[in-house]
């Protein structure tokens, strides 16, 4: 996922539409300063994980919704990865 992200980036620089980004390999410890920061200098702030979403989008939105630094400030929030997809079935009638 990384290297998507990194493209993306390059993507919006050439663009113009400069964005900062933060790279997380552990959620611990995690830049929550940077994260509110960004989601006020740019309003907006989406997460991309290389697995199910999950524990990183989780923990972004936690510290979002927390913070009084970012209370009556417009975000937007997102997240891309895996969608759940649960290949157990339960047959009919069970």
């Amino acid at each position: 996922m990384v290297p998507e992200a990194m493209r993306a980036a390059y993507i919006l620089k050439k663009n113009s539409a400069t964005r900062p980004h933060s790279e997380y390999s552990h959620l611990k410890p995690i830049d929550a300063e940077a994260i509110i920061r960004a989601a006020r200098e740019t309003g907006v702030v989406v997460t991309a994980e290389e697995h199910q979403i999950g524990a990183l989008a989780w923990r972004v939105s936690g510290i979002l919704t927390e913070s009084p630094q970012l209370y009556g400030s417009p975000f937007i929030t997102g997240a891309i990865g895996v969608k759940d997809r649960s290949e157990t079935r339960v047959p009919p009638g069970s």
